[in-house]
């Protein structure tokens, strides 16, 4: 068997071979999580993104309280006024529960860490 001219290479051109047929990572969009290539997104988000996804059974909702008493919000200096405008902005989901009577919002903690992490990185 005569061998490829793959393996004929030397080891720093095997190397700089299987770094040339990587492909980039993958990014989320931003509207609905989905992983797509840097090349791809646009047609994505122009043809086939379905806006944002049904949250999860698991996913877990917060009280306004909560989540601003929530360590990790804390941390990154996020303010009642800011989470405020960005729930009466619609970006972040809402449902109400009824018990006993009573009526109570709770937040997705998903959207709120999401928009504080992508404010925290613009501002850099």
């Amino acid at each position: 068997m005569k061998p490829s001219a793959y393996h004929r290479l030397s080891a720093p051109e095997k190397r700089d071979f299987a770094r040339d047929q990587q492909r980039e990572r993958p990014i989320a969009c931003p509207l609905c999580d989905t992983q797509t290539s840097v090349a791809e997104l646009p047609a994505h988000l122009a043809t086939r993104c379905e806006g944002p996804k049904e949250p999860d059974v698991a996913a877990r909702w917060v009280t306004f309280c909560e989540a601003l008493e929530s360590d990790g919000l804390k941390r990154l200096g996020i303010s009642r006024a800011t989470l405020w405008r960005d729930i009466h902005r619609g970006r972040v989901r809402m449902r109400v529960l009824t018990r006993d009577g009573q009526r109570k919002r709770t937040y997705l903690l998903r959207d709120i860490v999401r928009l504080m992490a992508a404010r925290v990185a613009v501002s850099g």
